[in-house]
């Protein structure tokens, strides 16, 4: 039987029967191309093939050929061009807007991307969601710091190991890094015929000189800036996608060709630690590879995120997205909605309890929405009189201005749980303040400075202080499909490729409710 097409809109209903997604690629997009602001609800279609479990073999011949066909007349980042494993051709040429120095604007460039493994799951792209932190891509640099220089250099250091080499279980057998130290130890049996096998010790021990492991939340803004001085360029931002799945390899068993899926803030763990077995890859102790300015194990150098025209990610680390959600709303919730749902979550917010959300913005908005949706009373607490009447209409019950003591000490020993969402300079304190016994504060912002805390504001009623980030990738299909029951998404402006550079700015003076999201099709 020959292969048949299928198309979808967005919305995920049928459409007319068109031709094949990747011919059409390299010819302008048909809708938004030139338009400065881009609907939410526009309808995009989008193909995917299907066919039945017989037919994988002829079409991963059409596959091959396809991308053969795309690569063709591609410009790959000469670092990774031609790079072969085992005399197979990997990267394929795709279309993404990238930063190539802190202080040039987005633009377009032709990244890598991977062939499609036993494992993968390659996802064209329909929105991805601007985060703070694309500003400060959370990546790694690779090497060591050398603080006299400035601007500062990246130097490479082969480290010694003393941990098997990287084993990932399913797919990491063609693993290489390119420019990351490879392993030196004695357990690389192979090191002098072969390519060496980094492991992911010596990747942890390279990655400690510039920026703690565990931490995908770092503001895009800061990253594509360079402001913390770990950025690798060029540098594609974006870990907050939402996309159809157009191909799948032969050994994928959760998706299937033209369902919605999404990708957070990680494409893989070690998968061998006590965290990661415990479904809480966010705290691999080996580090996990964020979405990107990550090591790319697959095809060498970093990863590169969702600013561009697909992605190929195993299928461990795809997310579902129900039909029933607007897919451009739901993009942030991989990242600002794991990272408020997780801790309230974790710390077993519920009915009957007092909880205080500090800061209103892309994080703020979205705990305020779920500890709404858990019953709980809800006190948001903000800086900015104007914010009151948003909150209220997000869900909080009451909006308390930090700046007024007399409304802050209303509430004093009162809140059994505060969700602390400001990244901005702030008095830990007088938040501390509000808790009642054994109450605790969990800190999801990153303030640049160190937070200076009264002790007595601790052990005088036995509070906690504590901090948490995104969730694993179980929780955070908890939360997604939590999400579909409840109809709970992201507060979102959607703009063009082209505004993104704006958009940027917009975010740096706080001009968005909530959230940045990139209709993709204009790229």
């Amino acid at each position: 039987m020959p292969l048949q097409w299928r198309t979808f809109r967005r919305d995920g209903g049928s459409v007319t029967h068109l031709a094949p997604i990747m011919q059409k690629r390299g010819e302008p997009a048909s809708l938004g191309q030139k338009t400065k602001q881009v609907q939410t609800k526009r309808a995009m279609t989008i193909q995917a093939k299907t066919h039945s479990k017989p037919e994988k073999r002829e079409r991963s011949k059409l596959v091959e050929k396809e991308s053969a066909r795309r690569s063709e007349g591609s410009t790959i980042a000469s670092a990774r061009s031609g790079l072969t494993v085992g005399g197979q051709h990997l990267p394929i040429g795709t279309r993404a807007y990238a930063a190539r120095n802190p202080t040039a604007p987005l633009g377009p460039l032709t990244i890598p991307r991977r062939e499609v493994g036993a494992h993968d799951v390659r996802i064209y792209i329909l929105y991805c969601g601007v985060c703070h932190s694309d500003l400060a891509p959370s990546g790694i640099i690779v090497g060591r710091f050398e603080a006299s220089q400035q601007p500062a250099r990246r130097i490479l250091e082969p480290l010694p190991c003393t941990k098997q080499p990287l084993q990932r279980g399913q797919t990491h057998d063609r693993a290489r890094l390119g420019a990351i130290p490879a392993c030196t130890s004695a357990h690389s049996a192979t090191a002098q015929t072969k390519p060496r096998t980094p492991c992911f010790s010596s990747l942890k021990a390279v990655f400690s000189h510039f920026y703690p492991l565990n931490s995908p939340n770092i503001p895009d803004l800061h990253q594509v800036r360079d402001e913390w001085h770990n950025t690798v360029y060029p540098c594609v931002p974006g870990h907050e996608i939402v996309g159809r799945v157009v191909e799948v390899g032969r050994e994928v068993t959760k998706f299937e060709e033209g369902e919605l899926a999404a990708v957070g803030c990680m494409v893989d763990s070690c998968r061998t630690c006590s965290s990661c077995h415990a479904g809480y890859e966010q705290y691999c102790e080996h580090g996990p590879v964020f979405t990107y300015n990550s090591p790319d194990t697959h095809l060498g150098g970093i990863t590169y995120g969702g600013y561009s025209e697909s992605i190929v990610v195993d299928e461990a680390f795809v997310l579902r997205v129900a039909e029933k959600l607007d897919p451009a709303a739901v993009a942030p919730l991989v990242c600002a909605g794991i990272t408020t749902y997780s801790p309230l979550r974790h710390w077993k917010v519920g009915k009957g309890q007092k909880v205080g959300i500090v800061g209103l913005g892309g994080l703020g908005h979205m705990a305020v929405k779920f500890a709404r949706s858990f019953g709980v009373h809800v006190v948001l607490l903000t800086t900015s009189p104007e914010k009151g009447a948003d909150a209220i209409r997000l869900g909080a019950h009451e909006v308390v201005v930090s700046k007024d003591q007399s409304e802050m000490n209303k509430h004093l020993n009162s809140l059994d749980f505060i969700l602390d969402a400001v990244s901005a300079e702030h008095d830990i304190n007088a938040y501390l303040n509000l808790l009642k016994l054994d109450g605790t504060l969990t800190l999801v912002g990153l303030p640049e400075k160190p937070l200076g805390i009264a002790a007595f504001n601790l052990i005088g009623r036995r509070r906690q202080f504590a901090g948490s980030m995104i969730g694993g990738i179980a929780e955070t299909q908890e939360m997604l499909d939590y999400c579909a029951v409840h109809g709970i998404v992201s507060d979102v402006e959607v703009i063009s490729m082209d505004q993104v550079n704006q958009a940027y700015e917009r975010m740096l003076k706080g001009q968005v409710k909530y959230r940045f999201v990139i209709d993709m099709e204009s790229l």
